[in-house]
């Protein structure tokens, strides 16, 4: 799912090496900070957050393609934004530079750019 989802972004930033990205997902994952996303139903993605004691650190959100644009990835955020107001925390995320689509969304729910690496922008809720 997470090459439909990120696969030519990731490609264009680093170049795609399957083995490679299979190994280096399977160390990171961790069932604790992974839900899944559903629509209709149906399971469209997943979501990975890092929940600190100041702060909610969105790692990772992964839409399949085909449910893209759909409004299921802003109101996924939107419940996050809505968590963190209430119990007065920061949310926090990084999106690649290469992919606009995503920083634009984050953009549109109150994100602004805060730093950035080579590679991704640094992204904090305004």
């Amino acid at each position: 799912m997470r090459k439909a989802a990120l696969g030519e972004y990731i490609r264009l930033t680093w170049g795609w090496d399957e083995e490679f990205q299979r190994d280096f997902h399977m160390k990171g994952y961790d069932p604790t900070t992974t839900q899944i996303i559903s629509y209709l139903g149906t399971e469209v993605g997943w979501l990975e957050i890092d929940r600190g004691n100041d702060d909610i650190r969105l790692t990772g959100i992964y839409i399949l393609p085909e449910y893209q644009s759909r409004g299921v990835g802003s109101s996924v955020i939107k419940d996050i934004i809505s968590e963190a107001t209430e119990e007065q925390l920061r949310v926090t995320l990084q999106v690649l530079k290469v992919n606009p689509r995503a920083q634009a969304l984050y953009e549109r729910l109150g994100f602004i750019v805060t730093g950035e690496t080579d590679t991704h922008n640094l992204m904090e809720l305004g």
